[in-house]
């Protein structure tokens, strides 16, 4: 993300050259999507010193889909959980191929830096495809998956059903930890409703694979129906 942060651009394939946002795939006519990348690499305004002002600090972590790619930034279904919540504010740490590795990093990292940062912090999560996985070597840093050049010969011959599950599951956990230690509350758009969505070839994004504006909208509604049963058990 090195390279556009700071920046904005209009085609998912202007960052990745093999991504299929690209006019020439493009499904819908949307004009009104830009990617704009604050100086951190984010699909987020500048970070802010304090969020005290709000009554309740959320960060979302996923992967392509929780940024929203194909999609306009009010559309994402993070924004639309923000403008529905009375005095709340949501961060987009999501990056773009990220593996459940890369999530639980990022959980790890960064839920103690903005503890101490706002009133109240919970998490938003929408976990990526259990495929995935975040390889650091010399020439390959970023997440693998099952259409990337492995990383060294060999590499998928360890990749079956069993490694997904043990990778998936300690990835959960982890993040299950993390939270509990810190009282947070987590909020995950649930993984069939993922699936149906990427699924759904009759309402899909401009770029003809990610979640429709429709399905962000399903996603956010069903994280607001988890956010207000929180708070009638409290």
């Amino acid at each position: 993300m090195k390279k556009v942060a700071g920046s904005s651009f209009r085609w998912g394939n202007d960052l990745f050259p093999q991504s299929p946002d690209k006019p020439e795939n493009a499904k819908y006519n949307i004009d009104d999507v830009e990617y704009v990348i604050n100086s951190l690499g984010y699909r987020e305004k500048e970070f802010e010193e304090s969020y005290h002002q709000y009554d309740e600090l959320f960060l979302g972590f996923g992967h392509s889909s929780t940024a929203g790619v194909a999609i306009p930034e009010n559309d994402v279904f993070l924004r639309v959980v923000e403008r529905e919540l009375p005095n709340v504010r949501i961060l987009n740490l999501a990056i773009a191929k990220a593996s459940p590795d890369t999530i639980a990093r990022m959980v790890a990292c960064t839920i103690p830096y903005f503890l101490p940062r706002c009133k109240k912090l919970s998490a938003i999560i929408m976990w990526p495809q259990d495929v995935r996985r975040e390889v650091f070597l010399d020439d390959f840093h970023e997440s693998v998956t099952a259409y990337s050049d492995p990383p060294y010969k060999g590499y998928f011959m360890g990749i079956d059903n069993t490694s997904c599950k043990y990778n998936r599951d300690k990835n959960k956990h982890m993040v299950e930890l993390v939270c509990q230690l810190h009282n947070i509350d987590t909020f995950t758009v649930p993984w069939q409703m993922y699936c149906n969505a990427i699924d759904d070839q009759t309402d899909i994004a401009r770029d003809g694979v990610s979640p429709s504006i429709s399905w962000h909208r399903k996603f956010a509604d069903e994280i607001i129906r988890q956010i207000n049963a929180r708070a009638q058990e409290k």
